[in-house]
């Protein structure tokens, strides 16, 4: 028996709807709609809610240089050590909305809709990339010295840099929801169950599962991918070509996935947490009590 085939309903203390999620040493935090904002720091157990002196929708939340970031609508920047306690980032380096951010190439990419790029190295000065497209981007990813952009329509954008991008055909009109790399191979998921593999960010295979359900999210951990979406769909691959439909036990949409302490959890509405067992034993920290 696999641990993917066991996910765990955590409670979260929200009913909003948890859009992202990432984790850091212990820290799982968990955004969403309505300024919602939780964290976990005891292995994603139990969940504590944070107030936020803000009132934005988030959609994305990543930890990068020694910083929890997380954003959302109007250009939205939030920024926290630990999860707990929050600055904003001010003035906003956008007024659109912020889908999700990455760190490559020595500096953090942010994607958002219409096409919006900005890149950073200190959350201070923004290099605004001028669109190569007006579709939204809703995932970005670094790996082999590429950064990947995906979004709605099939668009896929590429850049060595940050700075300079290019667009390569995906082979696909479905919007692409997330995307994640592992063991030299991304990994892209969307509508109509589509899911997309490629060495290179440039050629792209086309993989069909059998499900219709709308992929909304991509994750990796100890050789393992993992792609969440629409009514409850948890699917798992070890290679990102054969996928396995695993069972969540909930219905509702799944829009975040992240690895962390050898678990995956995944988030979505209703305030909704569910978190993989182990997929090795856990050496340190509190047992689990699965």
């Amino acid at each position: 028996m696999s641990a993917l085939d066991t996910w765990n309903q955590r409670s979260s203390g929200t009913s909003s709807s948890l859009r992202g999620i990432a984790y850091n040493n212990g820290v799982f935090v968990t955004v969403g709609l309505s300024s919602t904002v939780s964290i976990s720091v005891n292995e994603g157990l139990t969940w504590n809610s944070v107030i936020l002196g803000i009132s934005q929708n988030l959609f994305g939340v990543s930890f990068i240089n020694g910083l929890f970031i997380a954003i959302g609508n109007n250009g939205t920047v939030i920024t926290s050590s630990y999860g707990s306690n929050w600055t904003s980032v001010t003035p906003s380096p956008t007024l659109n909305r912020l889908n999700a951010l990455t760190y490559g190439a020595g500096k953090s990419i942010f994607v958002g809709d219409s096409g919006t790029i900005l890149t950073t190295t200190d959350l201070i000065t923004w290099n605004t990339i001028t669109p190569l497209t007006t579709n939204n981007l809703r995932d970005i990813e670094f790996g082999n010295g590429i950064l990947v952009a995906t979004g709605t329509s099939g668009t896929i954008l590429t850049s060595p840099d940050g700075t300079t991008w290019n667009t390569q055909s995906s082979g696909t009109t479905q919007n692409l929801n997330g995307i994640t790399y592992d063991n030299g191979v991304f990994v892209a998921v969307g509508g109509n169950g589509t899911i997309l593999t490629s060495t290179d960010g440039a050629t792209w295979n086309n993989y069909s599962f059998g499900t219709t359900n709308i992929l909304r999210a991509a994750a990796d951990g100890r050789g393992s991918f993992v792609a969440v979406g629409q009514t409850g769909t948890i699917l798992t691959s070890s290679d990102g070509v054969n996928w396995i439909m695993r069972t969540s036990g909930v219905s509702v949409e799944l829009y975040g996935i992240t690895f962390g302490r050898d678990t995956f959890v995944t988030v979505g509405d209703n305030g909704t947490i569910l978190q993989s067992d182990p997929l090795t034993m856990p050496t340190r920290g509190i047992p689990f009590g699965f």
